[in-house]
């Protein structure tokens, strides 16, 4: 079984890079590549988190049914200032009739509080706001040798899955979807506890696609087993590359 898209996101109309750039270090990312080779700016090459104001000029897209426009895809958008993040919720605003999807590894900061207590951020109802989660381990058992296993944050600088999850439940008022891409090796039942407790509208599922890089991934039967128990809970799937693991 092999499901192959041509962008991250099929319902997506477009992104509109306000923020970009990212310090996660993410070995998988697609990303820092691409904008080494192909970015405009020296920012945008060097991938430092960065913005571009301007942008928040350009009119989006008219957005349908399932359709989102991403904010700051080629990044991720927890690295932008309390200023910035403001600016792009007032941008989703007047472009009220647009569905906006905002995602970071770093979803606390969705939810971050002043020091009273208030929240920074009210997103509207048109926000869609998501987060990646490729793992429920800090540890990550070795796909290929036993007793072995790989430390999260050898593979990214983003804050530990648990504390990724935990912050998504803790956003009550909002959309939310759940990305597990590149899927790396995962407990079952974690998982599907950390996604009844999310309850995201959707769930986005695949393998990395550069299948050189040798991850820490499950077997396709695995994977198999995931997606056939969150359908199983109600959950929509919505499929990737779906494929055998590397050593299989």
């Amino acid at each position: 079984m092999v499901k192959k898209g041509k962008r991250m996101y099929s319902d997506r109309r477009e992104n509109n890079g306000i923020t970009e750039g990212c310090n996660f270090k993410c070995k998988y990312c697609a990303f820092e590549a691409l904008q080494k080779r192909f970015g405009v700016t020296e920012e945008d090459r060097a991938y430092t988190p960065h913005t571009h104001i301007e942008r928040v000029n350009k009119k989006p897209k008219f957005t349908s049914g399932d359709q989102f426009i991403t904010i700051g895809l080629n990044g991720d958008i927890s690295f932008a200032s309390d200023e910035v993040i403001r600016l792009i919720i007032g941008y989703c605003v007047q472009w009220s009739d647009r569905t906006f999807l905002l995602q970071s590894k770093n979803p606390a900061r969705f939810i971050e509080t002043d020091e009273i207590g208030t929240p920074k951020f009210y997103f509207p109802s048109n926000v869609i706001l998501a987060c990646t989660l490729e793992t429920n381990y800090s540890l990550i058992p070795s796909a290929s040798v036993k007793g072995e296993y790989i430390p999260y944050n050898t593979i990214s600088k983003a804050p530990d899955p648990a504390l990724r999850a935990e912050a998504m439940v803790k956003i009550r008022d909002n959309r939310k979807i759940v990305t597990i891409e590149p899927i790396l090796l995962f407990n079952l039942d974690v998982m599907l506890r950390w996604i009844k407790e999310i309850s995201p509208e959707f769930i986005y599922i695949g393998y990395n696609s550069n299948i050189k890089l040798k991850l820490p991934e499950p077997s396709l039967s695995e994977t198999t087993e995931l997606i056939k128990s969150l359908k199983g809970n109600g959950f929509e799937v919505r499929e990737k590359l779906i494929r055998k693991a590397f050593y299989e």
